[in-house]
């Protein structure tokens, strides 16, 4: 019997005998290979708190998105500054800004480094 039939029997036998899950994990760059060796109970609480990870990262993505841009009266008052002094941040191009019609919207990355641009230390 080959030797890789014999770990394959062994592999099942463990399997059965035992609810122990065997997971392999290469890691090419330092050619290891590691084996852990988890309890199925154990196994289902790892997928169960992986997939809480990808609902939370995916809300936190989706969040994210909606939030890089405020308006750009938003933009103005966190910076209280009147109307004027905005218009004119904006006609001479100090603050980058997309417009769609109307609506004019800033990107807080935008914002934040036009502070730290500005910042002043002591």
């Amino acid at each position: 019997m080959p030797e890789n039939m014999l770990f394959n029997l062994v592999y099942i036998l463990y399997i059965s005998i035992l609810p122990l899950f065997f997971i392999l994990f290469i890691n090419q760059k330092e050619k290891k290979m590691n084996f852990i060796v988890l309890e199925e109970q154990k196994l289902n609480q790892l997928f169960a708190d992986l997939s809480e990870i990808k609902t939370a990262v995916k809300a936190q993505k989706e969040e994210s998105l909606v939030n890089q841009w405020v308006q750009s009266e938003t933009a103005r008052k966190m910076f209280g500054v009147c109307r004027k002094t905005w218009q004119d941040y904006r006609d001479k191009k100090v603050i980058p800004f997309s417009q769609f019609g109307r609506k004019i919207f800033i990107r807080k990355d935008d914002l934040e480094s036009f502070m730290q641009k500005h910042y002043i230390k002591q």
